[in-house]
Protein backbone atom coordinates (compact mmCIF):
# COMPACT_ATOMS: atom_id res chain seq x y z
CA UNK A 1 0.00 0.00 0.00
CA UNK A 2 1.19 3.51 -0.84
CA UNK A 3 -0.18 6.49 1.08
CA UNK A 4 0.44 10.11 0.17
CA UNK A 5 0.04 12.88 2.73
CA UNK A 6 -0.10 16.65 2.44
CA UNK A 7 2.17 18.71 4.71
CA UNK A 8 0.74 22.09 5.75
CA UNK A 9 -2.45 21.93 7.85
CA UNK A 10 -2.64 18.16 7.44
CA UNK A 11 0.50 16.94 9.17
CA UNK A 12 1.54 20.29 10.65
CA UNK A 13 -0.84 22.44 12.68
CA UNK A 14 -0.24 26.21 12.63
CA UNK A 15 -3.34 27.26 14.60
CA UNK A 16 -1.66 28.36 17.83
CA UNK A 17 1.29 29.89 16.00
CA UNK A 18 -1.00 32.02 13.83
CA UNK A 19 -2.86 33.25 16.92
CA UNK A 20 0.48 34.02 18.55
CA UNK A 21 1.60 36.04 15.52
CA UNK A 22 -1.64 38.02 15.60
CA UNK A 23 -1.20 38.75 19.30
CA UNK A 24 2.35 39.95 18.67
CA UNK A 25 0.93 42.46 16.20
CA UNK A 26 -1.55 43.78 18.74
CA UNK A 27 -4.68 42.11 17.38
CA UNK A 28 -7.37 40.92 19.77
CA UNK A 29 -9.19 37.92 18.37
CA UNK A 30 -12.30 36.24 19.79
CA UNK A 31 -11.92 32.77 21.37
CA UNK A 32 -14.29 31.20 18.83
CA UNK A 33 -11.91 32.04 15.96
CA UNK A 34 -10.02 28.76 15.74
CA UNK A 35 -8.46 26.83 12.89
CA UNK A 36 -6.56 28.18 9.91
CA UNK A 37 -9.59 28.96 7.74
CA UNK A 38 -11.42 30.99 10.39
CA UNK A 39 -8.22 32.80 11.35
CA UNK A 40 -7.46 33.56 7.70
CA UNK A 41 -10.98 34.83 7.00
CA UNK A 42 -10.89 37.03 10.11
CA UNK A 43 -7.51 38.53 9.20
CA UNK A 44 -8.63 39.24 5.64
CA UNK A 45 -11.53 41.30 6.99
CA UNK A 46 -9.13 43.66 8.75
CA UNK A 47 -7.60 46.78 7.19
CA UNK A 48 -4.91 45.66 4.73
CA UNK A 49 -5.88 42.13 5.76
CA UNK A 50 -4.63 40.26 2.70
CA UNK A 51 -1.14 41.73 3.08
CA UNK A 52 -1.13 40.93 6.80
CA UNK A 53 -2.20 37.34 6.09
CA UNK A 54 0.48 36.82 3.44
CA UNK A 55 3.19 38.08 5.80
CA UNK A 56 1.89 35.89 8.63
CA UNK A 57 1.97 32.81 6.42
CA UNK A 58 5.50 33.64 5.30
CA UNK A 59 6.61 33.72 8.94
CA UNK A 60 4.66 30.64 10.02
CA UNK A 61 5.81 28.46 7.12
CA UNK A 62 9.37 29.78 7.22
CA UNK A 63 11.44 31.23 10.10
CA UNK A 64 8.80 30.51 12.80
CA UNK A 65 7.80 27.00 11.69
CA UNK A 66 9.54 25.38 14.67
CA UNK A 67 6.84 26.95 16.85
CA UNK A 68 4.14 25.02 14.97
CA UNK A 69 2.66 21.74 16.20
CA UNK A 70 2.14 18.27 14.81
CA UNK A 71 -1.52 17.27 14.73
CA UNK A 72 -2.25 14.87 17.56
CA UNK A 73 -2.05 11.28 16.39
CA UNK A 74 -0.15 12.02 13.16
CA UNK A 75 3.20 10.70 14.40
CA UNK A 76 1.57 7.54 15.75
CA UNK A 77 -0.23 7.02 12.44
CA UNK A 78 3.06 7.16 10.55
CA UNK A 79 4.62 4.70 12.99
CA UNK A 80 1.67 2.36 12.45
CA UNK A 81 2.22 2.59 8.69
CA UNK A 82 5.89 1.77 9.17
CA UNK A 83 4.97 -1.27 11.28
CA UNK A 84 2.56 -2.48 8.59
CA UNK A 85 5.07 -1.98 5.78
CA UNK A 86 3.12 0.86 4.16
CA UNK A 87 5.07 3.25 1.92
CA UNK A 88 4.54 6.90 2.86
CA UNK A 89 5.13 9.95 0.68
CA UNK A 90 4.71 13.59 1.61
CA UNK A 91 3.50 15.62 -1.37
CA UNK A 92 2.99 19.31 -0.75
CA UNK A 93 2.07 22.36 -2.81
CA UNK A 94 4.84 24.57 -1.45
CA UNK A 95 6.85 27.09 -3.45
CA UNK A 96 10.50 27.68 -2.49
CA UNK A 97 9.71 31.17 -1.20
CA UNK A 98 6.58 32.89 0.09
CA UNK A 99 4.97 35.59 -2.05
CA UNK A 100 5.51 38.08 0.79
CA UNK A 101 9.23 37.22 0.97
CA UNK A 102 10.32 39.51 -1.85
CA UNK A 103 14.00 39.21 -0.90
CA UNK A 104 13.81 35.39 -0.78
CA UNK A 105 15.42 35.17 2.65
CA UNK A 106 13.60 32.10 3.93
CA UNK A 107 13.39 28.89 1.92
CA UNK A 108 10.05 27.33 2.85
CA UNK A 109 10.99 23.88 1.62
CA UNK A 110 14.21 23.87 3.58
CA UNK A 111 12.34 25.05 6.67
CA UNK A 112 9.86 22.18 6.31
CA UNK A 113 12.62 19.57 6.06
CA UNK A 114 14.40 21.01 9.11
CA UNK A 115 11.10 20.97 11.02
CA UNK A 116 10.53 17.28 10.28
CA UNK A 117 14.09 16.50 11.30
CA UNK A 118 13.73 18.42 14.56
CA UNK A 119 10.53 16.53 15.36
CA UNK A 120 12.21 13.16 14.73
CA UNK A 121 10.16 12.10 11.71
CA UNK A 122 12.93 10.62 9.56
CA UNK A 123 13.82 6.93 9.47
CA UNK A 124 17.42 7.51 10.53
CA UNK A 125 15.98 9.01 13.75
CA UNK A 126 13.60 6.14 14.40
CA UNK A 127 10.77 7.88 12.56
CA UNK A 128 8.70 6.61 9.66
CA UNK A 129 9.63 8.98 6.82
CA UNK A 130 12.42 8.84 4.29
CA UNK A 131 13.73 12.24 3.24
CA UNK A 132 13.77 10.88 -0.31
CA UNK A 133 9.98 10.55 -0.04
CA UNK A 134 9.35 14.27 0.53
CA UNK A 135 8.18 16.22 -2.51
CA UNK A 136 7.31 19.90 -2.88
CA UNK A 137 5.53 21.18 -5.99
CA UNK A 138 4.96 24.72 -7.26
CA UNK A 139 1.24 24.36 -7.98
CA UNK A 140 -1.73 22.03 -7.61
CA UNK A 141 -1.41 20.69 -11.16
CA UNK A 142 2.16 19.54 -10.50
CA UNK A 143 1.15 18.17 -7.11
CA UNK A 144 -1.51 15.98 -8.71
CA UNK A 145 0.94 14.77 -11.35
CA UNK A 146 3.41 13.82 -8.62
CA UNK A 147 0.70 11.93 -6.72
CA UNK A 148 -0.09 10.05 -9.94
CA UNK A 149 3.55 9.23 -10.64
CA UNK A 150 4.02 7.82 -7.14
CA UNK A 151 1.08 5.43 -7.68
CA UNK A 152 -0.57 6.41 -4.42
CA UNK A 153 -3.45 4.19 -3.33
CA UNK A 154 -4.64 6.76 -0.78
CA UNK A 155 -4.10 10.48 -0.38
CA UNK A 156 -4.77 12.57 2.72
CA UNK A 157 -5.25 16.33 2.41
CA UNK A 158 -7.05 19.18 4.17
CA UNK A 159 -8.22 20.85 0.94
CA UNK A 160 -11.29 19.49 -0.83
CA UNK A 161 -10.26 21.51 -3.90
CA UNK A 162 -7.50 18.99 -4.55
CA UNK A 163 -9.90 16.06 -4.62
CA UNK A 164 -12.49 17.96 -6.66
CA UNK A 165 -9.94 18.87 -9.31
CA UNK A 166 -10.89 17.18 -12.58
CA UNK A 167 -7.31 15.91 -12.94
CA UNK A 168 -7.25 14.07 -9.60
CA UNK A 169 -7.33 10.29 -10.25
CA UNK A 170 -10.65 8.64 -9.42
CA UNK A 171 -8.83 5.43 -8.53
CA UNK A 172 -7.11 6.99 -5.50
CA UNK A 173 -8.97 6.80 -2.18
CA UNK A 174 -9.51 10.35 -0.94
CA UNK A 175 -9.36 11.26 2.74
CA UNK A 176 -10.24 14.85 3.59
CA UNK A 177 -8.70 15.88 6.91
CA UNK A 178 -11.13 18.34 8.50
CA UNK A 179 -10.25 18.79 12.18
CA UNK A 180 -12.29 21.92 12.85
CA UNK A 181 -15.52 21.56 10.86
CA UNK A 182 -16.01 17.90 9.91
CA UNK A 183 -19.81 18.14 9.71
CA UNK A 184 -19.93 21.37 7.72
CA UNK A 185 -17.31 20.03 5.34
CA UNK A 186 -19.52 17.05 4.59
CA UNK A 187 -22.79 18.94 4.46
CA UNK A 188 -24.38 22.07 3.11
CA UNK A 189 -23.77 24.62 5.93
CA UNK A 190 -27.27 26.10 5.51
CA UNK A 191 -29.51 23.06 5.04
CA UNK A 192 -27.27 20.47 6.75
CA UNK A 193 -28.03 18.19 3.80
CA UNK A 194 -25.20 15.98 2.50
CA UNK A 195 -22.91 17.91 0.19
CA UNK A 196 -23.63 16.30 -3.21
CA UNK A 197 -20.25 17.27 -4.64
CA UNK A 198 -18.32 15.69 -1.76
CA UNK A 199 -20.57 12.62 -1.84
CA UNK A 200 -20.25 12.19 -5.61
CA UNK A 201 -16.46 12.15 -5.39
CA UNK A 202 -16.43 9.47 -2.67
CA UNK A 203 -14.42 11.66 -0.34
CA UNK A 204 -13.93 10.21 3.14
CA UNK A 205 -13.99 12.93 5.79
CA UNK A 206 -12.02 12.46 9.01
CA UNK A 207 -11.70 14.93 11.88
CA UNK A 208 -8.57 13.42 13.46
CA UNK A 209 -5.74 11.00 12.76
CA UNK A 210 -7.34 8.23 14.79
CA UNK A 211 -10.31 8.32 12.40
CA UNK A 212 -7.92 8.25 9.46
CA UNK A 213 -6.23 5.12 10.84
CA UNK A 214 -9.64 3.50 11.36
CA UNK A 215 -10.75 4.41 7.82
CA UNK A 216 -7.64 2.87 6.28
CA UNK A 217 -6.86 -0.09 8.50
CA UNK A 218 -10.21 -0.80 10.16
Amino acid sequence: MIIGIDFDNTLVCYDQLLLKLLKEQGFKIKPNITGKKKIRDWVRCQHDGESIWQKMQAKAYGPRINEADIFQGAYDFLQLCKKKGVTIYIVSHKTPYAAADSHQKNNLRGSAIKFLHKKGFFDNQGGALSQKHIFFENNRYKKINKIKSLNCDIFIDDLSELFLDINFPKSIKKILFSPHNPIISAQNPITAAPNPIIAAQNINICSNWQEIAQTIFG
